[in-house]
Formats: structure tokens, sequence, C-alpha cells
């Protein structure tokens, strides 16, 4: 009607306004090609170019097309085809999430092995750093006792203190590797929550066709196909009686 221009020009700035949403839809049922030019008008067109939200059209008119569709994100012909544009990206943000998931599973695994490897590691030179601190203590005890022995009193209270000295260092070396080892919990908690079984948990599932594949859109089924689908406790095999797009 006469109000379209302006009522469709303040919709496109009120919606986008808002932070709570991602795109704009501008969608006709349909009609005349004559009703199709309250979308060439330039009012409308600047309203979505001065969208700061994306701001896709499906005017439902396969021939022709409008100044709206030139200057939106996306033109789609229908409402419909807008609808499916908006499943299929978000479908293909869900699989991008589900693959991150694995991929992060994959590398805190790899990360574990690693500190799993760096803590065996600290631990024997640990080992090795103590039993060869306790054997030089031990040389320079039996030096000392010597010298004691010849009648110096001196060095044997210098004797002791180093003889004290050694042992708190002693004492000090297995606190770091119970603290290496804590740390390695930590790692492994964090990894335990990153999991994507816990993720399946909360109600997330696969599916796969009878080779293996992921089905990630349902028109690649056919009607009597038997896909696998695998939840966080067990699987189940179905048939496929009806597929929807």
């Amino acid at each position: 009607g006469d109000r379209a221009v302006a009522e469709v020009s303040a919709a496109l700035r009120l919606l986008g306004s808002r932070n709570d949403l991602d795109v704009i839809v501008l969608i006709r049922g349909g009609g005349s090609r004559t009703e199709l030019a309250t979308f060439d008008n330039e009012t409308i067109a600047r309203a979505i170019a001065a969208s700061p939200l994306a701001v896709l059209t499906g005017l439902g008119h396969e021939v022709d097309r409008s100044v709206a569709d030139e200057v939106a994100h996306s033109a789609l012909k229908t409402p419909t085809a807008c609808a499916a544009a908006l499943t299929e990206r978000v479908q293909a943000f869900r699989e991008r999430c589900l693959s991150t998931w694995i991929s992060i599973g994959h590398c805190a695994r790899r990360s574990i092995g690693a500190a799993d490897n760096e803590v065996g590691e600290l631990a024997r030179s640990i080992r090795h750093r103590v039993v060869g601190a306790v054997g030089r203590a031990d040389d320079r005890l039996g030096q000392r006792v010597q010298r004691v022995r010849a009648g110096s009193d001196r060095v044997v209270d210098r004797a002791e203190t180093q003889l004290r000295s050694a042992a708190a260092a002693v004492r000090r070396s297995p606190t770091l590797l119970d603290q290496e080892f804590r740390n390695l919990e930590a790692v492994a908690e964090r990894v335990r929550l990153l999991d994507p079984v816990n993720t399946m948990a909360r109600g997330w599932s696969v599916a796969r066709t009878a080779d293996g594949r992921a089905v990630t859109d349902a028109a690649a089924l056919n009607i009597g196909d038997v896909i696998t689908t695998t939840f966080a406790k067990g699987a189940a095999r179905t048939r496929v009686e009806e597929t929807q797009s």
C-alpha cells in the first residue's frame, strides 16, 4: 500500500538497532510485478544498505529482480528459499562445532600424552639429582669425619650444617614431583570436561550411513536407507521412511 515504503524502511532500521538478532529477512508472499515496484524504492534500498545486520530478500518473484535484491546481502527467489538458506547455514555451523569438539578432544589427548612424558622425564631427572646429591653429601660427610677424627671441632660443626642443607634439599625434591602430578590431574580434568562424549551426554547424537559417512543433509538419504545413530550410551539402527529438507 501507500505506507509500504515508510513502514518497511522503519522496520529495517528498528531491527538493525537490536543486538539480539543475527540476520534480517525481507520477504513477501507473492504478487504481481507491479506490486514488486515498492522494493525498487530508494528509501528501502538505503535502509537495507545501511543495516548493520545482513539482510536477505525473498520477494517471491522468479523472473525480475528489484533494487532491494541488488543491495541485499543475499537475494533469494522465495520466502521458502530464504528459510532453506538459513537452515543450511545453521546446520553447517553445527557440523563445524561438532568437528571442532572432536579436534579439541584429539588435541587434549595429545597434550596429556606429552604432559605425561614430561612428568616422567622430570621424575627421572629429580630422582637422578637426589641420588647424586645424597652421594655427594655422603662423600663430604666422610671427609668431614676424617677431619673430626684428626681433632678439628670446627670442621665437625661445618659438616653438620652442610648435612642439614643436603637433607633439606632431598626433602624438597618429592614436593616438586607432587606438584607436577597435581598439575597433570588438573589438565586431565579440563580435558574430561571437553570430551565429545560429555557433549553427547547432553543430548547430541551422530547419524551415519551404512558405509560410515556422517549424515549432514536429509536430502542425501533415500527412503529405505538404514542409518546408525550413536548416542552417549549405545546406538540404534533405523530405516528411513520419510525425509524432510
